[in-house]
């Protein structure tokens, strides 16, 4: 099976005024998206509704930066009910 994802996030506007700043994901504005090959002859495209999570910023060392998200499976969307329900 092969497919692909992608994520579309945006996070909060606080200002960056320390070393090391915190971001919270912006929930009205973050896709997760996926895309499923069926049978190799097309695709199945799809998203999650319910994703939340955070961004730790660390300027003065990079390395300690962190993503952290988090994705409720049972938001699947893919236009199609029956499907989504399962």
């Amino acid at each position: 099976m092969s497919g692909a994802t992608a994520m579309i996030f945006a996070c909060d506007d606080s200002p960056a005024t320390a070393a090391s700043t915190k971001y919270n994901l912006d929930a009205s504005r973050t896709a997760m998206a996926f895309a499923i090959e069926h049978i190799g002859i097309g695709k199945t495209y799809g998203r999650f509704n319910d994703v939340s999570g955070h961004l730790h910023l660390d300027m003065s060392k990079p390395a300690n930066s962190a993503f952290d998200v988090t994705i409720q499976t049972g938001s699947t969307n893919t236009n199609n009910q029956q499907r989504d329900d399962r």
